[in-house]
């Protein structure tokens, strides 16, 4: 059982001895400047949590199949000032999330992370930066979550994907596509939400397009250079 304190550097080993659990009300952080490396179940029911920016990178870092079980939080704490970013990285590994929230700013990717997400991916303000980019390029699935609040921006540098789960955009938030996204769950808050302000999908130049399946509807703007 993983304890409040810091990680800095640091092994969450859900293998070896079987699943880790960070226990309800444990938060684990990792500061920037520093890798932790993760591997095996992580069963968290608490908070996982790594810094980065201020001019150095913060890195999880997989480096075997890794499932997070337990219904916590992690989160992405990317600082704005200098420069670096906050990963979620692992070269040719799987990343499961079941049931946690993944949670802030930063990159989750960077490299062949595949990503398989059943819980909650949220791009959502944190450390004074807004942007939380998929750019893995191991494969992307979603049955879950994908959402951008808070003014935040959910940026999928992924190619095309397809998902069956819940994309959300909240008001003066954003879903920045660099790739086909097709739809087959459901759209939510996109220039419908109360006292809002602009809801946008940004596309890039060439056919970049959001398709929306059987069912969806779309009211939200649609700026950028792309095939709409």
């Amino acid at each position: 059982v993983a304890d409040c304190g810091a990680a800095d550097g640091g092994l969450l080993d859900g293998t070896t001895q079987g699943a880790l659990t960070i226990s309800t009300g444990s938060s684990v952080t990792a500061t920037d400047n520093t890798t932790t490396t993760l591997l095996g179940t992580i069963d968290n029911k608490g908070s996982l949590e790594q810094i980065g920016g201020n001019s150095q990178n913060g890195y999880l870092n997989l480096v075997n199949a890794t499932t997070l079980t337990g219904g916590g939080t992690v989160t992405l704490d990317t600082i704005s000032t200098n420069g670096g970013n906050a990963y979620l990285v692992g070269n040719g590994v799987t990343l499961t999330n079941t049931n946690n929230t993944i949670q802030g700013t930063g990159i989750i990717g960077n490299g062949s992370l595949a990503l398989i997400n059943g819980g909650v991916i949220d791009a959502t303000p944190e450390g004074g930066s807004s942007t939380l980019t998929l750019n893995g390029s191991g494969g992307f699935t979603s049955t879950g979550t994908l959402e951008a609040t808070g003014g935040a921006t959910l940026a999928l540098d992924l190619g095309a994907i397809t998902v069956s789960g819940l994309v959300s955009v909240a008001a003066n938030s954003a879903l920045d596509l660099t790739g086909e996204l097709t739809v087959n769950g459901t759209l939510a808050n996109f220039g419908a939400v109360s006292g809002g302000g602009a809801t946008e999908v940004a596309f890039g130049s060439g056919t970049d397009r959001l398709i929306l399946g059987p069912g969806a509807t779309f009211s939200g703007n649609v700026v950028g250079g792309g095939v709409h």
